[in-house]
């Protein structure tokens, strides 16, 4: 991205509508609190982040 002022949005993003939007707005997008609560719900990072990918390519 070699941006010089990068900016990033990490709040409420936990689906490909939100993340399009603030993918749309912004250089990125930080998804954690979705990632927790997946990570909760599996136990394992690796299902998680599957979960994750599966919901933001919906």
């Amino acid at each position: 991205m070699n941006l010089r002022n990068p900016r990033m949005i990490g709040f409420g993003i936990s689906n490909r509508q939100t993340h399009t939007s603030a993918m749309a707005n912004a250089s990125g997008a930080i998804i954690g609190s979705k990632f927790v609560t997946l990570l909760d719900q599996t136990g394992t990072p690796e299902e998680a982040l599957r979960l994750l990918r599966a919901a933001l390519e919906q």
